[in-house]
């Protein structure tokens, strides 16, 4: 797509493109641009697909016209993605909590885990995506992919969470640098799992119990419909919900939907 809007103006014209790399705010510009609304899970929606979707960006100096931005708030009243969260972390809609947040304790979060923040857990070992599973729009407009390079890799289908606890840098990069697992590290990845697993050296002190905690439902979320987008999964876990812990294994859900969307405009200026 870059290159084609660059074919659009002459040798001169910028088109850079961008996607989930690089300080652009993709949502609050694919607003601007049409495309959909923030949600109270603070993903954009796409009323014709759901929030399961990547979003990406060419910054061009090309006159093109310009899209209307997406108005209308369809969220109404409901509170479906913000009250199943496992650990609180919607203070309110639209305002999300990091510190308290799976997937950036799991995947962003450097270092070990501070007492506080290391208790949400639980035995999650790599993101979260409830608030996305339990939204009207993905159960009743998101779709399956069916792009062959989409599909879940049989070879990564379970993981052995006692191989992860211990797998060295180079081969964890052998085995998942190609992987989402490679947002974590090897590092990230080691820490989650001791945690998850309740082994000592996961940063809290002693290791943390697997049994859940207050701010960690016994109660698992809907299971997200078979029909359900699947792009962006970026967590280790079993049955749905939480890492497994009987057998010490787990699922990687690979990327396995995409979904390409026309091409919309918003200005900067």
């Amino acid at each position: 797509p870059a290159a084609y809007v660059q074919s659009l103006g002459g040798a001169d014209t910028v088109a850079k493109p961008y996607c989930d790399a690089g300080p652009v705010p993709e949502r609050e510009l694919a607003q601007r641009a049409g495309i959909g609304w923030i949600g109270k899970n603070t993903m954009l929606i796409d009323p014709k697909a759901g929030s399961f979707s990547f979003l990406a960006t060419i910054l061009t100096d090309l006159v093109i016209a310009v899209d209307l931005p997406f108005e209308a708030d369809r969220c109404g009243s409901c509170r479906r993605c913000l009250d199943p969260c496992p650990t609180g972390a919607f203070p309110r809609g639209r305002v999300l909590d990091s510190r308290r947040c799976i997937s950036y304790l799991t995947i962003e979060h450097r270092g070990p885990f501070e007492t506080g923040p290391g208790e949400l857990l639980g035995d999650w070992i790599f993101g979260c995506d409830i608030c996305q599973e339990v939204c009207p729009w993905n159960v009743k407009f998101a779709e399956a992919a069916d792009d062959p390079a989409l599909e879940t890799n049989a070879a990564l289908a379970r993981l052995e969470l006692a191989e992860l606890a211990d797998i060295t840098h180079d081969e964890f990069h052998r085995r998942y640098g190609h992987t989402a697992l490679r947002r974590g590290g090897a590092e990230g990845v080691r820490r989650n799992t001791r945690h998850g697993l309740g082994a000592p050296g996961a940063g809290a002190p002693g290791g943390t119990s697997r049994h859940p905690t207050p701010h960690t439902p016994t109660r698992r979320p809907p299971t997200p419909p078979r029909r359900g987008r699947r792009n962006a999964r970026r967590w280790v876990r079993d049955g749905g919900a939480r890492a497994c812990r009987a057998d010490r294994t787990s699922r990687l859900a690979n990327i396995s939907s995409l979904n390409i969307g026309p091409l919309r405009v918003f200005s900067l200026r």
